[in-house]
């Protein structure tokens, strides 16, 4: 598939559709469903359904669990049920995904609002605090205009090999999410409601499945990771969670958020011939508009080739005597320690958007105009906020001096590289090290957070890979039979992007160990209680790929779930087996059950006896209630 035949929604879009009409129709992918599981609250019964991880183990899953009813651009409701009147739940297959451009309309819908609840065995009737497991909810990535909460690409095969219950969550994206025009009419964050009343849900009936109230970890990836330091300043969300996770998306970048979005509800409006004046005829009539107008209409929002990545966003609300998810901008608000004060963990991909480099430098008519328009386009891609031209210019002329060695970009690797790395710094490097700087900046909260803020960056490369070829539409996979690399994969810390543990840097007491990994090296995950590396190095090969820009040896945003979550619409199941791979997803997979369980990447000391082999599931039980109650 070739870039100039995208015409009408987005590369990236696209290649979701393709991935996800592939797999919609065997909605049971890799999924080993022999019997139903259920679970009671004494007046809803639900009935989902078994899979099996990939070490053979039992998960009862429940999907497509509705948590909140939708009507466009208005809060979420919970749905009512009767408390005198017992009702069963069918949740036994995942719900339709949220309206978004690329997808078949049979796919979805906009009363979307469903979870997917997966967890081991326990008694449904009676939990006890010995029963309970800590609980991990997930919100999806995806720039808060794509994405979803199916379990072929966000589901447990890997993390239920550890004792704790994971939530995976659907929300409204696009404009049906985030829509906002700064007055009554719609003033915006509807998406992040729904995560909250989500929240709301999980707190209420979590421990009907064995997850415990009292111990949940927010996490999320791109959007979903924004949505999470969001979580942390808004008052919707308060109590709702205990630690948190963020992977490869910060709210605090360069490019502040705005009170509204009103131009570009008027360009939406536009685009599918409704009115452009006033705030309340534009929201009248795309309330009228079919969805699938709505949600095809983002490749007329784009300004620049595929950017900016962000065009839906969160806002910091206007008080029209609603509830209001934002009310003041996150870097604010975490300045002021206007924040909930839970450990954190928080990271990227080292090249993570710098993937997005290659669309620019395979495209000849986009390659010319970012050259000839420099300011101009680097403003928009790079998202250096609103300012004026002046500034503009000189922002840019200070980037390309650093990034480019003031060369203009051309058609090689050199090009990719420099102009990948000002993608990667600019839209997740800068705005993560500046969240990890406001959040460490008050020594009251490092001095009362046990275990802080915890700081990773992840540069494996295995098989697969979330960078796709433009004519193919699959992933990359490297190749372990062309081209001879001597190169030894090694774990290593830099000081200048770590966190420190000494006071002067004003950082938090413990640093989660970055996860830099060139190719080559099986034993890298094999490390003693000191962190050294032990075995032999014992070089393999990167796959090499024909076309610029693409980050051959290192990892690009989103890679590291690829060994936390099973996607097995995206990428076949990793095997339990000796493998680079799977070695990795024991090593992901454990750093967050122990985060999850702790707040902390070490295992905490067991309540009773150090754990042996066959007692280690019911141990981990105990550990986590010792845990989640301090």
């Amino acid at each position: 598939m070739c870039l100039k035949a995208l015409i009408g929604v987005s590369f990236l879009a696209l290649i979701q559709r393709q991935m996800f009409v592939e797999n919609f129709s065997r909605n049971e992918v890799n999924l080993d469903i022999t019997q139903q599981p259920y679970t009671d609250t004494g007046y809803l019964t639900f009935k989902g359904s078994y899979i099996k991880t990939r070490k053979g183990r039992l998960v009862s899953a429940f999907r497509g669990i509705t948590y909140a009813l939708t009507r466009r651009f208005e809060p979420p409701q919970r749905p009512l049920y009767t408390t005198n009147k017992r009702v069963t739940i069918d949740a036994t297959r995942d719900g339709k995904i949220c309206p978004q451009a690329g997808m078949l309309q049979e796919t979805m819908e906009e009363n979307c609002l469903t979870l997917n609840v997966y967890s081991i065995t326990y008694n449904p009737l009676h939990p006890t605090a010995h029963d309970l497991r800590p609980v991990m909810v997930y919100f999806h990535d995806g720039a808060f205009y794509n994405g979803s909460a199916r379990s072929d690409v966000a589901g447990p095969q890997y993390l239920l090999d550890r004792d704790l219950v994971l939530v995976t969550v659907q929300y409204r994206i696009g404009p049906f999410g985030f829509l906002s025009t700064g007055t009554v009419d719609s003033p915006g964050n509807y998406g992040l409601k729904d995560q909250a009343v989500a929240l709301q849900w999980v707190k209420e009936y979590i421990k009907h499945f064995g997850g415990n109230p009292d111990c949940v970890t927010i996490a999320g990836s791109g959007a979903g990771a924004e949505s999470v330091a969001l979580h942390m300043v808004s008052p919707m969300s308060a109590d709702l969670f205990h630690r948190a996770i963020m992977m490869g998306g910060s709210p605090t970048a360069q490019d502040s958020l705005p009170t509204n979005q009103l131009d570009l509800a008027r360009r939406l409006a536009d685009s599918v011939n409704c009115p452009t004046d006033k705030a309340e005829n534009i929201v009248d009539c795309l309330k009228e508009r079919p969805y699938q107008a709505l949600a095809d209409s983002l490749s007329a929002l784009y300004k620049f080739g595929y950017d900016p990545v962000h065009i839906w966003r969160p806002v910091v609300e206007q008080d029209f005597n609603q509830s209001r998810f934002l009310t003041d901008l996150p870097e604010r608000s975490m300045e002021a320690g206007l924040h909930q004060r839970v450990p954190l963990m928080i990271g990227r991909t080292e090249l993570d958007y710098a993937w997005r480099a290659y669309l620019i430098i395979n495209d000849p008519a986009l390659l010319k105009e970012m050259n000839e328009k420099w300011a101009q386009k680097a403003q928009t891609s790079l998202e250096l906020g609103r300012v004026n031209e002046t500034t503009a210019q000189k922002i840019a002329t200070a980037l390309r001096k650093y990034y480019l060695d003031d060369q203009p970009l051309t058609r090689n690797e050199l090009s990719a590289r420099r102009l990948g790395s000002a993608y990667a710094d600019a839209l997740t490097g800068y705005p993560m090290y500046r969240l990890v700087n406001l959040m460490t900046k008050d020594h009251v909260f490092s001095d009362k957070i046990e275990n802080g803020v915890y700081y990773y960056e992840f540069n494996y490369r295995g098989k697969y890979s979330h960078f796709y070829h433009k004519d193919t539409g699959r992933s990359i996979v490297s190749s372990e039979a062309r081209v001879p690399h001597t190169g030894t994969m090694r774990q290593r810390s830099r000081d200048g992007l770590r966190l420190h543990t000494a006071p002067s840097q004003n950082a938090a007491r413990e640093q989660i160990d970055r996860l830099i990994c060139a190719s080559g090296d099986p034993d890298r995950h094999r490390q003693s209680s000191s962190g050294s590396l032990s075995g032999s190095s014992s070089p393999k090969v990167a796959g090499q790929l024909s076309l610029y820009g693409s980050p051959v040896l290192s990892a690009v945003h989103g890679d590291e779930l690829i060994y936390i979550l099973g996607m097995p619409a995206r990428f076949p199941l990793i095997m339990d087996d000796n493998s680079n791979d799977s070695l990795m997803v024991a090593v992901m997979t454990e750093r967050i059950y122990l985060f999850c369980l702790s707040g902390n990447k070490k295992k905490p000391p067991a309540t009773r006896s150090q754990p042996n082999k066959s007692a280690r599931v019911s141990n981990d039980r105990r550990t986590a209630a010792f845990c989640c109650a301090v």
